[in-house]
């Protein structure tokens, strides 16, 4: 999926990058997909922890319920 993104930069900025031959729309890529990259990882340890923390709280007989069910359904 595309989608546009407008960025202001100071101009002194964008002539120093353009003198420097930056590709600014590559940098600015590069910065989106690792903050992206970032508020995975943030939900994903979030997770993980909601589930380290269900499973602690459930009887050891809830979850080999839980995983005879998933062989099932597999």
């Amino acid at each position: 999926m595309t989608q546009i993104i407008s960025v202001r930069i100071d101009d002194s900025l964008y002539e120093e990058l353009k003198r420097l031959n930056v590709n600014l729309s590559e940098v600015i890529r590069r910065s989106l997909e690792e903050e992206v990259s970032s508020i995975q990882r943030e939900i994903l340890v979030k997770k993980i922890k909601n589930l380290s923390e269900r499973f602690r709280n459930e009887s050891p007989s809830d979850f080999l319920m839980v995983n005879k069910n998933a062989k099932r359904d597999k």
